[in-house]
């Protein structure tokens, strides 16, 4: 049996989570204190402590990711652009732990060259917040 990329699995647990994560946003506007998710739609080189799936990206790797993933992740990251822009952040993301996740996600993808233009523009709708807070 063949072990599975990092890469890979990024993408599989994002493909299989992202529904229901795109419906807590949708119902709440924020995300919930109970769900366990950050890692999977804000991935860095670091692997998430309580991440059950160990999930992270490298630079090597990072535009593959970017090729390779379902587009449904660059709608949910504009969505929450559009929420925190709308709803500011720290309400969006109350655990303080989560919004230092986002400013590691947006220190990583800033180092990647890449021609995806929606992670770009991601990039800097995110950096316009104070994720240190």
């Amino acid at each position: 049996m063949t072990a599975i990329s990092e890469e890979d699995n990024l993408l599989d647990i994002q493909d299989i989570n992202i529904s229901w994560i795109e419906s807590e946003l949708n119902d709440k506007h924020k995300k919930s204190d109970d769900s366990h998710w950050i890692w999977w739609i804000f991935p860095t080189e670091k692997k998430g402590k309580n991440d059950p799936f160990k999930t992270c990206v490298s630079i090597e790797n990072a535009n593959y990711v970017l090729k390779y993933a379902s587009c449904r992740w660059s709608n949910i990251l504009h969505n929450i652009c559009n929420l925190i822009d709308t709803y500011d952040n720290t309400v969006v993301f109350p655990n303080h732990n989560d919004r230092k996740r986002i400013h590691y996600f947006i220190e990583f993808w800033k180092k990647i060259p890449t021609n995806q233009s929606w992670m770009k523009i991601v990039i800097d709708r995110l950096e316009k917040h104070d994720w240190c807070t």
